[in-house]
């Protein structure tokens, strides 16, 4: 072979191998790895990194918005999205039915946003003078573990009142027609009650009555194990957008108000009570949330016992920077 055709199809040989490894980078950045969050629609911050569609390094970010809480479950469960934000008690109620996912993730106390809300024309003072009214709250949830803390507190019980077992837009509409007495709510809801119900007031809050309601990120087993950087990648930036939103609530209410459906008032007073921060799941935090899911079990709210450690898993603590307490203060 003269050296002139070796040189040609050394060339040749060369451009080709070039062209397969510049396919083949192209084809594996094509590949990044896909993260489907599901954004609920009455609580927390998701709303805010949705909006700014908060993306992760080397991760495409899928959010997807569920006005309804019963279809966001629907999806984590399905595994339609790979994590979604949840009320604490949600994860434990479908951990108590079979379901085999996890908490990675909570932020601190959100108990501030539990409201008991009384109409005007009634006059009460404290728990007790509500006997023989009627309240509308959800009897499976926090809600429920709310009106069973003042009971206990006021030494009464469910039948002292007429309790009306109804949630969502059917409760406000009950107490905004004076259908309901009272109801137990959580903001951004309970601020816009408060909006169209001149003179109706908050009687007790969730805080006061060892009622945390943890927003929590709760992902399928598959995610966890195929996708625990980018889980963790995400968890980094939603404590970055908590940080963002109390230092801009202006600019966080007219982000996600209009989203939400919700009032540009009720959007920054559940801003204003939401936690600042992620907590660390730690020994603590377990047995404390062992404790919860113990009283969940007793009030009927689920109908088996849970293991927290089986939920709640520290694998992704190293994502939080500044951790704050799952509790706080009353104040």
């Amino acid at each position: 072979m003269n050296p002139r055709s070796k040189l040609r199809r050394l060339t040749l040989a060369s451009a080709s191998g070039f062209a397969w490894l510049w396919c083949c980078t192209a084809g594996l950045a094509q590949e990044a790895t896909v993260l489907k969050v599901g954004v609920p629609q009455a609580f927390g911050y998701f709303a805010a990194l949705w909006q700014k569609d908060i993306q992760v390094p080397g991760v495409k970010v899928e959010y997807k918005y569920f006005p309804n809480s019963t279809d966001l479950a629907d999806a984590v469960l399905s595994g339609a999205v790979d994590i979604e934000d949840q009320g604490e008690i949600g994860p434990i109620q479908m951990a108590a039915n079979g379901s085999r996912n996890k908490v990675v993730a909570c932020t601190g106390s959100n108990g501030r946003n539990t409201n008991l809300i009384v109409r005007p024309e009634v006059q009460a003072k404290s728990f007790a003078d509500l006997k023989g009214r009627r309240i509308a709250y959800a009897q499976n949830n926090n809600h429920k573990l709310f009106i069973v803390h003042l009971e206990k507190a006021h030494g009464l019980s469910d039948r002292d009142f007429t309790s009306l077992n109804i949630l969502g837009a059917e409760a406000v509409a009950a107490f905004v027609t004076g259908q309901a007495d009272a109801t137990s709510q959580n903001s951004p809801t309970a601020a816009q009650i408060l909006e169209k119900v001149p003179g109706s007031y908050v009687l007790a809050r969730g805080d006061q009555y060892d009622i945390t309601n943890l927003y929590c990120i709760f992902a399928t087993p598959k995610a966890i194990e195929t996708k625990a950087s980018a889980i963790r990648g995400f968890i980094r930036e939603y404590e970055k957008i908590i940080a963002w939103s109390k230092a801009n609530p202006d600019e966080y209410v007219k982000l996600v108000a209009p989203k939400l459906g919700v009032s540009e008032n009720a959007a920054r007073v559940a801003l204003n009570n939401n936690s600042d921060g992620l907590a660390v799941i730690d020994d603590a935090f377990l047995a404390e949330k062992q404790v919860y899911a113990d009283e969940i079990f007793a009030t009927g709210i689920i109908r088996r016992k849970l293991d927290a450690r089986d939920l709640f898993i520290k694998d992704f603590n190293d994502a939080i920077a500044s951790p704050v307490k799952p509790a706080v203060p009353v104040q």
